[in-house]
């Protein structure tokens, strides 16, 4: 089953974590869309991450969430 969400039509605060290394799946147009269709999220480049954030900079991903979770 296909559901299609419009990313626009979010009501709660967003936050976009990405990799920036090889194997990240969410390009700079995919975060730039992102950002067109949803301006007030944050949209957060890891460095030295890939796909997998969590594995890749877990310290870094917590802190991040931990971050925007308390704001």
């Amino acid at each position: 089953m296909r559901h299609d969400y419009d990313v626009s039509n979010i009501q709660v605060p967003v936050m976009l974590l990405r990799g920036t290394t090889l194997g990240s799946v969410v390009t700079d147009e995919h975060a730039e869309e992102f950002a067109r269709r949803q301006p007030t999220a944050r949209i957060i480049s890891v460095e030295g991450a890939g796909h997998s954030l969590q594995g890749d900079k877990p310290v870094e991903t917590a802190a991040l969430l931990e971050e925007f979770l308390a704001s």
